[in-house]
C-alpha cells in the first residue's frame, strides 16, 4: 500500500512539473554575402595589426595586451566562473561531518565527572532526475561564456588602441598641413596689409586674412588638444598612469591600408565572441531551468550517522550507536519552488531575447563599417583624382608666376586649394583605416586563442 501511494505522488508531482521546450539558435542569413561572392575564404590573421606596419603601434598592442585593466578583470571573471563549476560537482559528492566534544559535571559529593562525545554523520543526495548534473553543465556554459567575454575584450582592446593611435598620427599630420596653411595665410596678410596701406584696396581682404589667420592658429590649439586627450586614452588602455610619449609622424607615412577581402559572408559572425558568449549563455539558463524543475521531484537522501559518548575516549566498545536513515523529500510541497521555475523561465526568455538583439546589432555593425568605408573609399579616389588635377595646374602656375603674369597673390591662393585637398585625402585616408579595424572586430577576427 506505501509503494502505490509513493508512486502516485510522483507521478502527480510530475504532472505539475511541465519541461520546456528546447532553446532555437537563431539562424544567421548564411547566404547571405555583403561584397562581391568569388568564392575566396576569408581569414584573418591572429595578429592582423602588424600588417599596417608600424612598430610603435605594435608596442602599444604588446603592452596593453599584457597590463589592460579591463583584460585583466575579464581573466578573473573568468577564473571565477570556473571557481563555480568545481562548486557545482561538489554537490554530486558525498557530504561528511564530524565533531567532538567534552562535558564536566560535578556531583553532590564534590567529584568532578567527564564525558567525552564523539559524532560524524555522512550523507549523500541522489541525483535521480538530473538536477545536480544540469546544474553542472550550466555552469560549465557560464564558464566558457566568461572566456568568450575574455576573447570581446580582447579584440575591443586591440581596436580601441588601434583607432586611438590611427587618430594620433592624423592629428600629427594635420597639425604639418595646417602649419603650412598658417605660413601661406601668413603670406597673404602680409600681402593685403601692403595694399591697403598703399591705398590699393579697402581694408576687407586685409581683415578676412586676417580673420583666416587666427581660425588657422585656433585650429593648431584644437589639434594640440585632441592630441593630448588620445595620448591620456592610450595611457589608460595600456595601463601607465604617468602617461605614454609618442613622438609625433605623419599617418600616411606610418600605416599602410590593409588588404581587403572581396568575399564576406554573414555567417563569419559566428565567430563572434559576443555571439558565442549570448548563445552559451540562453544555453545556461534553459539548463537552469532543466534543473529548477528537477528540484521540484521527490529528492532521496541516505545518511548514515555514528555517535560515542563515554567516561573514557578510549573505550570505543561501550556506549556508541550508529544509524542509516533514508529520507523522501517532496520539494514541491514548497511554493518557494514553484516561483524558482517561474523566475528561471523569465531568465530564459531574457537571455533568448538578448541573443537575438546580439546578432542584430552584430550584423549591423558589418554593414555599417562596410558602407562607411566603400563611401570613403570612393571619396578619396575622387579627392586623389581632385589633387592631381591641383598638382598639374600648380605647375603651370607656377610657371606663369616666374613669367609675371600672376601675382604672389593668386599663387599664394592657389597653394592654399592644394593644402584643402591634401587634408580631405588625409581625413578620407584615416577613415578607411578606422573603417578597416572597426569591420575585422565586427567580423570577430583577430583574437589569440
Amino acid at each position: 500500500m506505501k509503494k502505490h501511494i509513493f508512486i502516485f505522488y510522483t507521478l502527480l508531482l510530475l504532472s505539475c512539473v511541465s519541461t520546456p521546450q528546447p532553446t532555437s539558435k537563431s539562424k544567421l542569413p548564411r547566404s547571405n554575402k555583403w561584397l562581391n561572392p568569388q568564392g575566396e575564404t576569408f581569414a584573418i590573421n591572429q595578429k592582423w595589426w602588424k600588417a599596417f606596419g608600424d612598430e610603435t603601434l605594435n608596442s602599444l598592442i604588446k603592452k596593453a595586451i599584457q597590463q589592460n585593466i579591463s583584460l585583466q578583470i575579464a581573466v578573473q571573471r573568468s577564473k571565477l566562473a570556473a571557481t563555480s563549476l568545481a562548486e557545482a560537482k561538489l554537490k554530486r559528492v558525498p557530504g561528511a561531518s564530524v565533531s567532538l566534544s567534552k562535558e564536566s559535571s560535578v556531583s553532590e559529593a564534590n567529584s568532578t565527572q567527564k564525558t567525552f562525545k564523539a559524532s560524524a554523520s555522512l550523507s549523500w543526495e541522489s541525483d535521480l532526475w538530473g538536477k545536480f548534473s544540469k546544474m553542472s553543465s550550466a555552469n560549465l556554459a557560464e564558464y566558457k561564456a566568461t572566456e568568450a567575454d575574455w576573447r570581446a575584450s580582447y579584440l575591443k582592446l586591440i581596436k580601441d588602441i588601434t583607432i586611438n593611435y590611427i587618430s594620433l598620427r592624423e592629428y600629427d599630420e594635420q597639425r604639418s598641413l595646417l602649419e603650412k596653411a598658417l605660413g601661406y595665410s601668413s603670406d597673404l596678410k602680409k600681402i593685403h596689409q601692403l595694399l591697403f596701406e598703399k591705398g590699393v584696396e579697402d581694408k576687407v581682404n586685409y581683415s578676412l586674412e586676417k580673420a583666416e589667420n587666427l581660425r588657422i592658429q585656433s585650429e593648431i590649439i584644437e589639434v594640440e588638444r585632441a592630441r593630448k586627450v588620445i595620448l591620456n586614452q592610450i595611457a589608460i588602455l595600456v595601463a601607465e598612469p604617468e602617461g605614454v610619449q609618442i613622438p609625433p609622424r605623419k599617418l600616411t607615412s606610418s600605416l599602410k591600408p590593409l588588404d581587403f577581402p572581396k568575399d564576406i559572408t554573414a555567417n563569419l559572425l559566428e565567430r563572434r565572441p559576443d555571439v558565442i558568449a549570448a548563445e552559451l549563455r540562453v544555453q545556461k539558463d534553459f539548463l537552469m531551468s532543466e534543473s529548477t524543475r528537477a528540484a521540484r521531484l521527490p529528492t532521496i537522501t541516505l545518511g548514515l550517522s555514528g555517535s560515542l559518548a563515554n567516561e573514557s575516549i578510549s573505550l570505543l566498545t561501550q556506549g556508541w550507536a550508529a544509524a542509516i536513515i533514508p529520507k523522501i523529500s517532496f520539494p514541491a510541497l514548497d511554493p518557494q519552488t514553484k516561483i524558482n521555475v517561474e523566475k528561471q523561465d523569465i531568465n530564459l526568455a531574457i537571455t533568448k531575447k538578448q541573443y537575438e538583439e546580439t546578432i542584430v546589432k552584430a550584423i549591423s555593425e558589418v554593414e555599417i563599417a562596410l558602407t562607411n568605408r566603400q563611401a570613403h573609399v570612393k571619396r578619396m579616389v575622387l579627392e586623389r583624382s581632385r589633387l592631381k588635377e591641383l598638382t598639374d595646374a600648380d605647375e603651370k602656375n607656377a610657371l606663369s608666376f616666374k613669367a609675371g603674369v600672376i601675382s604672389s597673390l593668386e599663387r599664394i591662393q592657389f597653394q592654399q586649394q592644394l593644402i584643402s585637398a591634401e587634408q580631405q585625402i588625409l581625413n578620407f585616408y584615416s577613415q578607411e583605416l578606422q573603417d578597416t579595424v572597426t569591420l575585422f572586430t565586427a567580423l570577430g577576427g583577430g583574437w589569440d586563442y
